[in-house]
């Protein structure tokens, strides 16, 4: 499994907001298995297949957009991943239906714009096999990765706190 930056340098996925057209085109272009499609958060499918996977806008159709999640479902199993470590909304609750496997990870800081991209590449290993945790310990401890650059950030803060304890 390839390192998250390696993933999207040699796939030509930039490291800018994306839009729905890109994801669909991307996920095509690295022939996501299972992949269903971009939905808006009100525009989920009236039925769910076996074996899907797809990416999820959290606002509903009527507005911009804001944030990329997505979900895999192999049989019984059904995986969510939000990038900021949250629960899944009410409306992918409802479609995938319990028990769903989720991240509690935050991987993204907030003021990023890579949620697609991570998206695509957990949809990407899951379809090829991966294991769930391998995939989120591989993007926990990505160099360079949102996330990484704020460890030093949190544990200053962390010490600071405890000064005024």
């Amino acid at each position: 499994m390839q390192d998250f930056n390696t993933f999207c340098s040699s796939n030509s996925i930039g490291k800018d907001t994306t839009s729905n057209y890109e994801l669909i085109d991307y996920a095509k272009r690295l022939k996501i298995k299972y992949f269903r499609g971009y939905f808006m958060n009100d525009e989920l499918p009236k039925k769910i297949k076996t074996n899907e996977c797809g990416i999820v806008n959290l606002q509903d159709s009527d507005e911009q957009g804001s944030h990329h999640v997505c979900y895999f479902k192999k049989g019984k199993l059904k995986y969510y991943f939000d990038s900021y470590g949250l629960d899944c909304s009410n409306e992918v609750l409802n479609y995938l239906k319990s028990p769903i496997i989720s991240s509690t990870y935050q991987i993204q800081k907030m003021g990023s714009k890579m949620c697609g991209q991570y998206c695509l590449y957990v949809l990407y290993y899951l379809g090829k096999g991966y294991d769930f945790i391998n995939i989120l310990h591989k993007l926990l401890t990505h160099k360079g990765g949102d996330i990484n650059e704020d460890l030093n950030t949190i544990g200053d803060i962390a010490e600071i706190a405890e000064l005024f304890l």
